[in-house]
């Protein structure tokens, strides 16, 4: 009976479907993930990023938030401005802020509902942008799920908060719609502030396709063009990024010392792309079934492996769209005018790069847009007449085909997994054979029928693709480094805490390369993170030591003395296995690393204790200038030199020349025995205490004479300090850390932080939510003068 409601509910096609594509987008996510957690304890495992970045980062975000530690976050590598780190990731995300109320060992368990949720979002808010181009509400909703379970949508499950931007981004287009075509002001305001808080970098993309759809609709007629309409488009457009600016000027301020971000695309690769592969990319990624991000079976950079090229329409591929720009051949069709501009857009490395602010990396991450406009051209079209579709069937099947057999091919040849290429053609081709099956029965008399029958085999499909994303993903990690990844990763905090933090001692940890990211889920500080968005002082110590970097900070083995440096106490490292038992540990870290012995098994990792453990906060005799630093040119003997010497510049060499000797270079060239001897020394006179809270960190500092005190925490202009409650000036030292004078006797040294940043794009923000408030109600009430 219930199955009887249900299928009447979506034949009926003068009933709306809000709730109906939310829910089935819901219950196909959630009964997909759900069998995959259920086979890990209740825990989504997928891989890589998802793994190493989105469960932890969750969880120590949440946890933060929580504890209200909302300024300084010492737990993100070696500390780092909490806002300006994760606004890119969840902090402007609504979705993120459902999991505060829940208690933090929750968060793991939570993640795979909260994508179920996205999608969901993700199709209603494609349904409800689509309404606007057809008024058939059945074919509406496939538009809606095929944008929610897109290529796009399924290759991006390891970057999980990509979800969150594709979820809202709908509502941009709409609320323009509504604004040129209807009039109705103050939504196109609100929807590109919520794009803009979810996630600026998204947003910057959704900008220049927000501006290439408002010329398109311009030219195409169907926005009518005043001089008054385009003054309040841009007003709204502007005040949308004011209203946004609590998350956006901080953001910006982060991003300027990023090398990521600055580096960009050069002249001679805008209009061709230096890598060929690239082409292919583009072309599988409107055809065939998506790749497994960073899994590729041909010979593609990383980059190209990770930039999520995938655009794939479920189940009925490109023929909607074919079969639309058809219908509408020699007129000026809003639609098909943005669609082949994007197109071109993909095509040339310059234009591409336009959504990524002309950063030099090649991404794709723009190519949701352009499908929502295919969503929409595939909904009008079998709205009117699915039997179009018909047509181009051979062609949709026959490309992912051949690119099935020649990938198979390759990767036979070239001692590659074989198997992915051929699902990747397979499958596209076999749901188009499933269409024309359907397209050809006699049973299925007019276009209501058909389109019933498409909607429900395109929902079928949904569920399919993504439960074989699922399971490819799950096919990159073995059953043992899944079992390990939980008891270690999700499992084993209290363990640590009762043992390795048993006497409350702030100190930092290095990890291994499968948990980059541990301390977050061990609440423990770190020199090791795999995370692109951190405080600018962090790249600026990187550079200094002479290298750049980028998505993740490691050091090598070799780099002891760094360790010491920042307060490394303890090194974590995956034990090795013989089928299911583990070996035992190595006397040494990878027998290399001298300073480093082995103590107990912690969770599921083998911990080594730093025997030249430095606690945080320690007095220099000597100091050092950027010329001489960079005089020797082996980094192994420049971090040698920082235990020795602070890097000063020359006004600071002077201002402290009182306290501080010149340092020669030349005695950084010594053995560990000399390091030992002279970590001792530090730690001997280190601070009596170092607590960090959730406004700063306190410290005492009890010296006979005027020392001054380094902390390896980064330089923000957000700290200010005080000793014995005197206000003190901070100084800026070894590219990026912080050091105060703390005169002869007991020094009690207080650091607070606020991030002004933050706090000027709140009040920004307060203020441009009055502006929009005043805007709002001025409009209701001349709306209402006109009506009477």
């Amino acid at each position: 009976m219930e199955n009887n409601k249900i299928s009447r509910y979506f034949a009926d096609e003068a009933r709306e479907k809000y709730l109906g594509v939310f829910a089935a987008a819901f219950f196909i996510s959630a009964a997909v993930l759900l069998c995959f957690s259920l086979a890990n304890g209740g825990y989504f495992i997928y891989y890589g990023d998802y793994n190493a970045q989105q469960i932890p980062f969750y969880y120590h975000v949440h946890e933060a938030v929580r504890n209200g530690s909302l300024m300084w976050d010492f737990g993100t590598d070696i500390g780092t401005d909490l806002f300006s780190s994760y606004s890119f990731y969840m902090l402007g995300s609504p979705f993120f802020w459902l999991t505060v109320p829940f208690p933090n060992g929750a968060v793991p368990y939570l993640m795979p509902w909260l994508l179920s949720l996205k999608t969901a979002v993700a199709a209603l808010t494609a349904y409800a942008y689509i309404r606007g181009f057809s008024e058939n509400r059945n074919a509406c909703m496939l538009g809606g799920l095929m944008y929610a379970f897109s290529g796009f949508q399924l290759y991006n499950i390891i970057f999980n908060h990509f979800h969150d931007a594709t979820a809202f981004f709908p509502l941009l287009l709409l609320a323009s719609d509504r604004l040129m075509m209807k009039k109705k002001r103050g939504m196109f305001a609100l929807a590109a502030a919520v794009c803009a808080v979810t996630n600026y970098f998204f947003f910057a993309g959704m900008a220049v396709f927000t501006v290439i759809y408002f010329i398109v609709n311009i030219i195409s007629g169907r926005y009518k063009f005043t001089v008054k309409d385009f003054a309040v488009y841009a007003f709204e457009a502007v005040l949308g990024v004011v209203i946004a600016a609590v998350i956006l000027v901080p953001s910006a301020v982060s991003l300027m010392g990023n090398s990521r971000a600055t580096d960009m695309l050069g002249l001679k690769d805008a209009f061709v792309y230096a890598e060929p592969l690239t082409y292919l990319f583009i072309l599988k990624g409107l055809f065939a079934f998506p790749d497994t991000a960073l899994f590729s079976v041909f010979p593609a950079s990383q980059e190209l492996d990770s930039s999520s090229c995938a655009a794939y329409l479920p189940f009925v591929s490109l023929c909607g769209v074919f079969a639309y720009m058809k219908s509408r051949k020699g007129k000026k069709d809003a639609l098909t005018i943005t669609l082949t501009v994007s197109f071109v857009f993909m095509l040339v490395p310059l234009l591409n790069a336009a959504f990524t602010m002309f950063n030099r990396q090649y991404y794709a991450r723009w190519y949701f847009m352009p499908v929502l406009i295919m969503c929409a051209m595939t909904a009008v079209r079998v709205g009117e007449d699915v039997m179009s579709l018909k047509k181009y069937i051979p062609l949709c099947a026959a490309l992912p085909a051949v690119y099935g057999i020649g990938g198979y091919i390759f990767a036979m040849s070239a001692g590659k997994r074989g198997y992915l290429p051929l699902i990747q053609g397979i499958i596209p081709a076999g749901c188009l054979m499933l269409l024309y099956s359907m397209l050809t029965d006699k049973a299925l008399s007019d276009n209501k029928a058909r389109l019933t029958g498409l909607l429900k085999r395109a929902g079928v499909c949904c569920a399919v693709f993504m439960a074989v994303t699922a399971a490819l993903g799950k096919m990159n990690v073995d059953p043992m480094s899944c079992s390990n990844y939980v008891n270690t990763m999700l499992r084993s905090g209290k363990d640590i805490d009762s043992r390795i933090k048993s006497d409350g001692e702030f100190f930092r940890a290095d990890w291994c390369e499968l948990y980059p990211n541990q301390g977050m889920m061990w609440d423990l500080g770190s020199c090791t993170s795999f995370i692109s968005t951190v405080s600018p002082s962090i790249f600026d110590f990187h550079r200094g030591l002479g290298y750049e970097r980028s998505v993740s900070s490691k050091f090598t083995f070799t780099y002891s003395a760094l360790r010491s440096l920042l307060s490394v106490k303890y090194y974590f490292d995956a034990p090795l296995y013989d089928g299911s038992t583990m070996r035992e540990p190595m006397p040494l870290l990878g027998g290399s690393v001298e300073a480093f012995g082995y103590e107990q098994v912690a969770g599921d990792l083998l911990a080594y204790r730093n025997n030249c453990y430095i606690p945080m906060g320690f007095a220099y005799d000597m100091y050092t200038t950027d010329s001489e630093f960079r005089s020797e040119p082996l980094t192994i003997f420049r971090t040698q030199a920082l235990l020795e010497a602070v890097i000063l510049d020359s006004e600071q060499a002077e201002r402290f020349s009182d306290i501080l000797t010149p340092y020669n270079m030349e005695d950084c060239h010594y053995e560990y025995p000399r390091m030992k001897e002279i970590c001792d020394e530090k730690a001997a006179h280190s601070c009596e205490y170092f607590k960090p809270d959730s406004k700063g960190f306190s410290a005492r500092y009890v010296s006979d004479r005027d020392s001054l005190v380094f902390f390896s925490v980064p330089y923000d202009k957000g700290w200010s300090a005080r000793i014995n409650g005197v206000p003190i000036p901070v100084d800026r030292v070894s590219y990026g850390f912080m050091a105060v004078r703390c005169p002869a006797g007991t020094s009690e040294i207080r650091f607070d932080y606020v991030s002004k940043p933050l706090v000027t794009g709140a009040v920004i923000s307060l203020c441009g939510m009055g502006v929009w408030v005043l805007y709002f109600i001025l409009q209701r009430k001349l709306l209402k003068g006109k009506v009477k």
